[in-house]
């Protein structure tokens, strides 16, 4: 039985519309079986070009020698790698369309420093508030 780990993915480009659009977000989960027609989330193997990265595409065919032969729904080409089962991540279990788009904007940087921002400031504007005031009523000045 497989293990149902869930990878959020955030889909980029076009390579499978109309299926998904880029900012959807893709909930995948492993399956038992992968096979002409699924469309599967897997990375690109070792030793290839954009090692590492995720890749959302349909399985055209498998080669228990080579791997799987993978293309986008959009694309008119097919992939140059060839994934194992070991490099698929999962299947789209739950797709969010255009959630995706929503976590990037978060995730820009000059976003988060301004959320983090307003959270400090509200934080010391709240412990402000809770100090106690100063003892002995108002500070006696020196006379000149």
């Amino acid at each position: 039985m497989a293990s149902r780990v869930q990878r959020p993915v955030i889909v980029s480009g076009d390579s499978m519309l109309p299926t998904y659009r880029a900012g959807d977000l893709i909930v995948a989960v492993p399956a038992a079986n992968y096979g002409a027609g699924s469309v599967v989330v897997y990375r690109i193997p070792a030793d290839e070009p954009g090692a590492g990265r995720l890749v959302i595409h349909r399985i055209l065919a498998d080669d228990s020698g080579t791997g799987f032969t993978t293309k986008g729904d959009h694309n008119a080409y097919t992939d140059p790698w060839h994934p194992t089962r070991a490099d698929v991540v999962g299947t789209p279990a739950h797709v969010l369309a255009g959630a995706g788009l929503a976590i990037g904007f978060l995730r820009a940087p000059i976003v988060a420093a301004s959320i983090a921002s307003v959270i400090a400031m509200a934080w010391l504007v709240s412990a402000a508030r809770r100090m106690p005031p100063p003892r002995g009523g108002q500070r006696e000045t020196a006379a000149l």
